[in-house]
């Protein structure tokens, strides 16, 4: 069985992990970002040309680290951040001046003009993939204004969406979809499902989900736990053996 999460316990973990197990966050980033990568190149193995949407917080931190794997691996990437470069989390932070000594082009949308992003989603023009990065797991409201702007413009493009952890405008607690939320193809999510990822509507906006180990002791999400989703091999086991 798998142990699934809401936005507290996966917090909790998180905190843990770092504060009294000593993980430092960027580890767990860089983890997180690997995985990421990983699971895009073996879904779409011929994959060039990569378009990273960025928010200004952790999940931002995730898109922008999976952007020099990406590079690093010979992807065209280009990235457009949503949020003032000088009020990132920190460990996002520390990503954006890494991105930038690696020499990737980091655009900053500034404001509710969204003409660049439009230009990325051009017919003809499109990336490959569109890596979004922009809020994560813990939406507690609806998306209005610029995001819901930006949701809907994503949408329309042909491009598949991989979303990271959670697809923008879900909650990792909720199963339910709010207001405009990004649809996903992949849903690579991080140390454990969350619970927008197993049942509908929401899970429908998901996509493939791979839960990608980043380093949380299994022990701490098992405690953690606000459901269980059974697999086929768990049902296997309850199952009686077959007279031969």
């Amino acid at each position: 069985m798998l142990p699934v999460l809401d936005n507290n316990a996966l917090r909790e973990a998180d905190r843990h992990t770092i504060e009294n197990l000593g993980v430092l966050g960027l580890v767990l980033m860089e983890n997180a970002a690997t995985g990421l990568v990983d699971a895009l190149r073996e879904t779409w193995p011929e994959v060039r040309t990569v378009l990273i949407l960025c928010g200004p917080g952790n999940n931002g931190g995730d898109g922008l680290a999976a952007a020099r794997h990406l590079a690093n691996g010979g992807h065209e990437v280009d990235i457009l951040l949503f949020g003032d470069p000088e009020k990132l989390s920190p460990d996002a932070g520390t990503n954006l001046a890494w991105a930038r000594a690696f020499e990737l082009q980091v655009t900053v949308v500034d404001g509710d003009d969204l003409t660049l992003l439009e230009q990325r989603l051009a017919v003809g023009d499109s990336p490959d993939i569109i890596i979004d990065a922009l809020l994560g797991t813990g939406l507690d409201r609806p998306l209005t204004g610029r995001l819901a702007r930006v949701v809907e413009l994503v949408n329309r493009c042909p491009a598949p969406v991989v979303a990271v952890d959670v697809p923008t405008g879900l909650s990792g607690s909720s199963t339910g979809v709010p207001g405009p939320a990004i649809e996903a193809e992949l849903c690579p999510t991080f140390a454990a499902l969350k619970l927008c990822h197993c049942l509908p509507p929401a899970c429908e906006a998901c996509g493939d989900v791979v839960v990608v180990d980043i380093g949380v002791p299994p022990n701490v999400l098992r405690a953690g736990a606000q459901a269980w989703r059974i697999e086929a091999e768990d049902i296997a086991q309850i199952l009686p053996q077959r007279r031969q």
